[in-house]
């Protein structure tokens, strides 16, 4: 399995392929995914890096299509999952969306990265440096990471001399600016994801755990002694140890939404049976304590 994802009340799941001669698959399920049906694409999958493999690893909804991100690429379907289109693209990319427009990361394998937005759901794209550090104009360039959205905002990482940072897209004006917030990002790893909860921005790094933003200093690290969660990843049951009692436990998906919430806590464990395969964050909360970290769900 590559991804889940629900879109209104289908599930939409997409499979990995590791061999070049057999293409991914994408199913969805209308019966809270009691059974599964093969979708359909229009034209066939291309692979991804070498040719040799593809896969979904991302699915969301924008302007009420539904937008598969792929290893080697991208496709849309125009009917809540059931029908796909491969809309090409090339290995590396990343896209994301703020409900109006698509932006992505495009790499083509050999090391030919574009930055690029799509203002008709992906059927035509236009590179997109304008207000980056350091741009003046070049065809090609490439002092940003990968982008990310948050609260229907959309952010780019970039790196120049000074730090490494968050720039958000002005869609009206065409152009990346600097954020409100000092939203410096500490060098230590890459960035796994970047979500919103309750207006606060939080990254995980790879093996770093959680940071938060603090407007001041930019993202620090969420303290790790205060709070461990496991079995993580977890496929049922997630259990945890805290160095005070919560008093509520919220869980939000990569998005910032409230997933579940429980109040009066007196357990050391809940059930994700129920939760889609994915990231999320989890906020512990007493009258003097509050500890967030983040699992994921198999």
């Amino acid at each position: 399995m590559g991804c889940i994802a629900k879109i209104g009340d289908t599930y939409v799941a997409g499979t990995i392929s590791s061999a070049g001669n057999r293409e991914p698959e994408m199913y969805y399920s209308t019966d809270d995914k009691k059974t599964f049906t093969k979708a359909t694409f229009t034209n066939k999958i291309s692979f991804g890096a070498g040719g040799t493999a593809n896969g979904f690893y991302n699915i969301f909804e924008s302007n009420g299509k539904v937008f598969a991100d792929m290893f080697g690429g991208y496709a849309r379907s125009d009917d809540g999952g059931k029908t796909w289109t491969w809309l090409g693209g090339t290995n590396g990319g990343n896209i994301v969306t703020d409900n109006k427009v698509l932006v992505r990361v495009s790499d083509n394998y050999f090391g030919t990265r574009s930055l690029e937005i799509s203002e008709n759901d992906g059927d035509d794209w236009t590179k997109m440096y304008e207000g980056l550090p350091g741009y003046t104009g070049q065809s090609t360039f490439a002092l940003y990471g990968n982008v990310y959205s948050a609260d229907d905002k959309i952010y780019v990482e970039v790196s120049d001399a000074s730090s490494r940072r968050l720039m958000m897209l002005d869609v009206t004006n065409k152009k990346w600016v600097e954020t409100s917030e000092s939203s410096v990002i500490p060098s230590v790893a890459n960035i796994i994801s970047l979500v919103s909860v309750k207006g606060v921005l939080y990254i995980s790094l790879v093996n770093e755990g959680v940071y938060t933003m603090d407007e001041e200093v930019g993202f620090v690290a969420i303290e790790k002694k205060s709070l461990s969660l496991y079995p993580n990843p977890t496929t049922s049951e997630l259990k945890w140890k805290t160095d005070f009692q919560p008093q509520s436990i919220t869980i939000y998906n990569s998005q910032g939404r409230v997933i579940q919430s429980f109040n009066e806590v007196d357990f050391q464990s809940i059930s994700v049976t129920n939760l889609i395969q994915g990231m999320y964050f989890i906020e512990f909360k007493s009258n003097q304590s509050v500890a967030t970290s983040s699992f994921v769900k198999r």
